[in-house]
């Protein structure tokens, strides 16, 4: 068993934002799935084979960008109440959402699992 790591800081480690990039789904928006043309959030964020995988507090999918091809495909998330995918105050369907908050990445065999926690 590994022993446990507590979280340290190291200056040797840091990010650095070089480009922002609205990301709109190849797909653009579909009406019958209740999405919008855009990803509409990033509450979590994981590499995965195909790219980044964005996960979403806010609407019932998964992005995932191919930073090389510039293009965004969208995982389908089941419906919340009501068949809805997107969730905000104007629609007064927030209680419902996901609340999608974290991410990550396992690699088991010749698969990759992506999990996604609420909060």
């Amino acid at each position: 068993m590994n022993p446990v790591r507590p979280a340290v800081s190291d200056p040797a480690l840091s990010a650095t934002v070089t480009e922002r990039v609205a990301l709109y789904y190849t797909g653009g928006a579909d009406a019958a799935l209740d999405r919008p043309a855009y990803v509409r959030s990033g509450s979590g964020l994981v590499w995965v084979p195909d790219g980044l995988a964005v996960i979403q507090d806010d609407a019932n999918f998964i992005a995932v960008h191919n930073p090389v091809t510039r293009a965004t495909r969208a995982i389908i998330l089941p419906r919340g109440k009501g068949g809805q995918r997107q969730f905000d105050d104007r629609r007064g369907n927030k209680r419902y959402k996901l609340d999608l908050e974290a991410c990550l990445a396992l690699r088991i065999e010749d698969t990759t699992v992506l999990l996604a926690f609420g909060s």
